[in-house]
């Protein structure tokens, strides 16, 4: 594998060590990262509103890993915070809303006691790209995510059942509000060309200055949800996040490849393969991981009887019933 190589024509890929939630420990695990790339000030700039938009699919623990865990967020939050830029956290999970997940993983303490907003994206709104990236519905992004300046994706390292695993490019299907994104899922699910496809014109629509994966405890199994935490000692950082989701493949021991990565190689975006990333930091032999443990693969699409019984829950819930 390519380490501290120096051609123009690699796509950069940092990979850090860091075994431990202890907030000393992540802050220079992330620092390290972004050193790569010119430290968090070529990113943020003093008052600048900065959107951290973290993966909160849904309520669980900390411990759980479903969430990005709330000291990843916390540290990414001091280093903006340190260039005098207003950063907040913002998100649209799949089940529950940004503050019960918030709430339960312990991001919320970690914004009030920075004092910093957590918001929930509720306000969508349809944008017109020069280039579409397949013949379908066209990308719905919340006004908070285009009125911020400055976007730092902060997803969790995943197994996934539909997709094998998750990383930078789908963390920023959260910026699409509430069950658009299931919606998705029913309309595209019998073409996962198209889903991939569609997963990218939401990636670069928003184009998140940097991403920042939290490695440290992954999920394996069952995941996005339902699988089991698993021990990575991994930060992963990159400005292209389809280059840093073939690194968290490689790491991970991936066989198959998310749709989207095989949708971004026929679009030409991103690097076509690892010969083409630049490894910086660790390399990946230092941290790959021996045992991952990838889901049984199911269906892109949902049943939508589901997202209608879904909808209907949380109407009820809304009107108080």
């Amino acid at each position: 594998m390519l380490k501290n190589a120096k051609s123009k024509d690699l796509t950069p890929v940092a990979i850090e060590r860091c075994e431990r939630y202890s907030a000393h420990e992540v802050r220079e695990a992330i620092t390290r990262a972004l050193s790569h790339f010119g430290g968090i000030s070529a990113f943020v700039k003093k008052g600048q509103r900065v959107l951290l938009k973290p993966n909160l699919l849904a309520p669980a623990t900390a411990e759980e890993a479903v969430t990005t865990h709330p000291v990843f967020i916390q540290e990414a939050a001091k280093l903006v915070m340190e260039e005098d830029a207003m950063p907040f956290i913002g998100d649209s999970p799949s089940f529950g809303s940004a503050t019960q997940v918030a709430t339960r993983a312990g991001i919320l303490d970690v914004a009030r006691k920075l004092g910093i907003e957590l918001v929930e994206f509720k306000d969508p709104v349809r944008i017109k790209l020069e280039k579409r990236f397949y013949p379908g519905i066209g990308p719905v992004i919340d006004r908070a995510v285009l009125d911020a300046d400055v976007v730092i994706s902060l997803p969790k390292i995943k197994a996934h059942q539909q997709i094998g695993y998750t990383g930078a490019v789908k963390n920023m299907f959260g910026c699409m509000n509430g069950k658009r994104k299931a919606l998705r899922h029913v309309i595209l699910g019998h073409r996962p060309d198209y889903f991939g496809k569609m997963l990218l014109e939401i990636f670069y629509a928003v184009r998140p200055a940097i991403t920042i994966a939290d490695g440290i405890v992954g999920m394996e199994g069952e995941g996005p949800r339902k699988g089991r935490p698993k021990q990575l000692g991994v930060v992963v950082a990159g400005q292209d996040g389809v280059a840093v989701d073939l690194v968290i493949g490689e790491i991970l021991g991936a066989r198959q490849e998310p749709v989207y990565i095989t949708a971004a190689r026929e679009l030409g975006l991103g690097p076509e393969s690892l010969k083409n990333i630049e490894i910086l930091g660790c390399s990946i032999e230092e941290v790959k991981s021996k045992d991952f443990k990838f889901p049984v693969i199911y269906p892109i699409g949902f049943n939508p009887f589901r997202l209608i019984k879904s909808v209907a829950k949380d109407l009820l819930m809304r009107i108080g019933y």
